[in-house]
């Protein structure tokens, strides 16, 4: 910490010396003016700082005064002390030590964004770890509760299908946990938006104060999928509640919709920013008091609001996340009448089989074989068990060398490898570089618990990307399709 001395006392300067005081780099020790007057001298006790008008006192060691801050404008006073001062101090303006100030305030402000940036890493990263090793988990569950399915009696069954549910449901708060990413980034993969939404309502319905209820009114079982990032939509989605609750002082009602709409370019021509296609809408009305027409077109601004404590980006994040799906939002609304937020996500042309894979006969090839690399005992041993119980001959490896193993032994015979992204020993991605070097025409499935893209992860290699938990009914259709299609990796 800097000590300093003042010279001068001019009223206009108490709230610069006031702040300076509070800083943790300069501490002002004394205050030199020819005159002490009462609103000075309140103003010194009430800070802690020394006020003298004896100009030999700005030299005594008991103050350790470093700086001195010209006040007056370079009056006699300070050409005395320029004369007499020892050379340990230096003398500037009072401008000079704001441009300072302020130059160090933003450097400290810099720091301190810098550590929370390396915090929000760090929690990151553990994040990501821990969601890997709950997913791992969660479909080792499902998996033995659908093989307990498969053997026991119906009314057995519906007991197992809801620990089955019940792991879909940590699955999907699995995914919105694993959304605190450190760089902002979106990573899309094809989805069905029933669960994110049907999570989402049951969460604000906890959330909203009593006076507002919130519906899930209008469904759409044949919904298509999209393309998406699901758990940056949740937060645009509660984004929009929280501005429909905000709306609503008094209490209302929130009523959420999902379906499939087709815009033609008839609808297109009052929208021109919008491109006809088919396309999944989320809706999102409310009861509240509207947005006057002179403020709709600022809604998206950024920390445009119409309270008087604004809440940051607002609308605009949503906006932001929208477009980052290559989707449109529109917002119609009347004072008095309620708003309606309707957030359209291009469709996939096909419909959402989250369940329709699930329902079908698990099918299996008794002529092909399988290599599963996954260090995780419980697991491989669950999807081995149940893949042998539809048919395929299943070979085992807990590791790269084990994997390395069993294709120069079995390789010619291996049809399919699955294995995770991160071995003990090695990646994934090498393993199906070696095995297609061994047969070119070996498919292959990435199967992991991490809901980023990884670097390492390369499209070449991999045939298809499935992300844990899944069913193990459902893995071994597409394990099904996969080696029934007639693609070349």
């Amino acid at each position: 910490m800097i000590n300093l001395g003042f010279i001068g006392a001019d009223p206009r300067y108490f709230s610069f010396l006031q702040e300076i005081q509070e800083t943790d780099i300069f501490h002002i020790s004394l205050i030199f003016s020819e005159k002490i007057d009462p609103e000075l001298k309140r103003f010194a006790d009430e800070n802690g700082i020394r006020v003298t008008d004896r100009l030999e006192e700005i030299f005594l060691p008991k103050h350790r005064i470093k700086l001195l801050v010209d006040t007056t404008d370079g009056s006699q006073v300070v050409h005395k002390i320029l004369d007499t001062k020892p050379k340990a101090m230096s003398v500037i303006d009072v401008n000079t030590l704001r441009l300072l100030t302020e130059s160090i305030n933003q450097r400290f402000q810099l720091e301190k964004r810098l550590l929370l940036l390396q915090k929000y890493e760090t929690i990151g990263t553990l994040v990501s770890g821990i969601c890997h090793e709950v997913n791992n988990i969660l479909m080792i569950i499902m998996g033995y509760a659908q093989l307990a399915s498969s053997k026991a009696s119906s009314n057995i069954s519906s007991y197992i299908s809801g620990i089955i549910d019940s792991c879909r449901r940590a699955s999907n708060l699995i995914q919105q946990l694993s959304s605190f990413k450190s760089d902002g980034r979106i990573e899309k993969r094809k989805a069905n938006l029933i669960p994110l939404i049907k999570e989402t309502v049951k969460f604000a319905k906890k959330a909203l104060p009593e006076n507002i209820h919130i519906y899930l009114d209008n469904f759409s079982h044949d919904l298509y999928e999209v393309e998406a990032d699901l758990a940056s939509l949740r937060h645009a989605l509660l984004n929009v509640i929280t501005n429909s609750q905000e709306a609503m002082p008094n209490g209302g009602e929130i009523r959420v919709s999902l379906y499939n709409v087709k815009l033609d370019e008839q609808f297109c021509k009052n929208y021109p920013f919008m491109e006809p296609g088919e396309y999944v809408c989320i809706s999102v009305k409310d009861t509240g008091v509207g947005i006057p027409e002179e403020i709709l077109g600022r809604i998206f601004e950024p920390f445009f609001s119409t309270k008087d404590l604004g809440r940051g980006l607002g609308l605009s994040y949503t906006y932001g996340i929208v477009k980052q799906h290559n989707g449109y939002i529109l917002v119609e609304s009347e004072p008095d009448k309620g708003t309606e937020v309707k957030i359209y996500l291009p469709a996939l042309k096909r419909h959402a089989d989250s369940r329709e894979a699930e329902e079908l006969e698990a099918k299996g090839s008794r002529d092909k074989t399988i290599l599963i690399v996954e260090d995780e005992e419980d697991l491989i041993q669950v999807v081995s068990e149940f893949l042998e119980d539809v048919g395929y001959k299943v070979l085992k490896a807990r590791n790269a060398k084990d994997a390395i193993r069993v294709l120069e032994k079995e390789g010619a015979n291996i049809d399919l490898v699955m294995t995770d992204l991160i071995l003990p020993d090695s990646f994934g991605s090498q393993i199906i570089y070696l095995a297609k070097k061994k047969k070119n025409n070996m498919k292959s499935i990435l199967i992991t618990g991490y809901e980023q893209k990884d670097r390492m992860v390369s499209n070449e290699l991999f045939d298809m990307v499935i992300y844990k938990p899944v069913s193990i009914k459902m893995l071994a259709n597409k394990i099904y399709r996969l080696l029934n299609s007639h693609e070349t990796p």
